[in-house]
């Protein structure tokens, strides 16, 4: 495997500080092999940034379910994490938890990790002024994650084991009851972000009994959360579906989303997962 742009970077570093001879003394010859290490440096950069938006056009022109184009896109930016070396995590990893530092500890360990990547590809992208929709579906991965993670999860299994299925009076608890009918057959299940986000916007209203809206909602409070604000529309759940629709979704379409798209989808991810991290009693 090739250097990373950081271990490149810092190989040229220390070119520059081994050098027997005083920089500014150097001849063409060493200064012209020096900008050469450079130019390739960044080069390198580029190619790998480019390979990934390339993996992401290539996948979004095909005629690929929605959902499914999410998970392909998700696999090539769990490559992108790999090919970070211990510096770039660390390095960003300390900026992540000064910019989310009102709620980096209540994160789920997957979401900081994509927090981290994000802003990495946040940095390189801007510099080459590539596409900006990996970094996007990455930064959106945060909060579909947080969702999960804090409740759908757990809910889901447990009913799944309990081999416990009821009547629900909302239309979008259809997916409910779909995903525990599949995590109890298959030991695998899908709600997508919009699926969450609509079920939470029913979870303040009054239920009978012995329905998936008052066990979920009974869970939900079980678990610390407020669910007067984890469904209040003005403040979550409609900048949340505008968040899934026109940022996330977006990202998954065949569209060039350049740098404002990304600074927008940034500053709306640590608005709303603040937001549901704060509604935890």
């Amino acid at each position: 495997m090739s250097d990373t742009p950081s271990e490149a970077f810092a190989s040229l570093y220390n070119m520059l500080m081994s050098s027997p001879d005083d920089p500014n003394e150097w001849t063409v010859e060493q200064w012209g092999e020096f900008s050469k290490s450079i130019r390739e440096t960044g080069k390198d950069t580029y190619v790998k940034l480019q390979s990934l938006s390339d993996e992401f056009i290539s996948l979004r022109e095909k005629k690929i379910e929605l959902e499914e184009l999410v998970r392909l896109l998700h696999d090539n930016l769990d490559k992108q994490r790999e090919e970070m070396t211990k510096g770039d995590i660390s390095t960003y990893r300390e900026d992540c938890e000064d910019i989310y530092k009102s709620f980096w500890k209540e994160l789920d360990n997957d979401s900081q990790d994509f927090l981290i990547t994000a802003h990495y590809l946040f940095d390189r992208s801007l510099s080459l002024k590539t596409d900006f929709s990996p970094v996007i579906l990455e930064f959106c991965r945060v909060f579909e994650n947080e969702l999960l993670k804090k409740i759908f999860n757990d809910f889901i299994h447990t009913q799944a084991r309990r081999n416990r299925f009821l009547s629900y009076h909302v239309g979008v608890f259809s997916k409910i009851d779909n995903a525990i009918n599949t995590q109890s057959q298959s030991g695998y299940y899908f709600l997508s972000s919009m699926d969450m986000v609509k079920t939470l916007s029913y979870m303040n209203n009054s239920y009978t009994n012995n329905s998936y809206e008052k066990v979920l909602q009974d869970f939900i409070r079980q678990k610390g959360f407020d669910t007067t604000k984890i469904s209040d529309r003005s403040s979550f759940i409609n900048p949340a579906k505008l968040y899934v629709n026109e940022l996330r979704n977006e990202a998954a379409h065949p569209n060039y989303l350049q740098e404002n798209r990304a600074i927008e989808c940034k500053d709306k991810t640590k608005t709303l997962v603040g937001r549901f991290i704060s509604a935890k009693r």
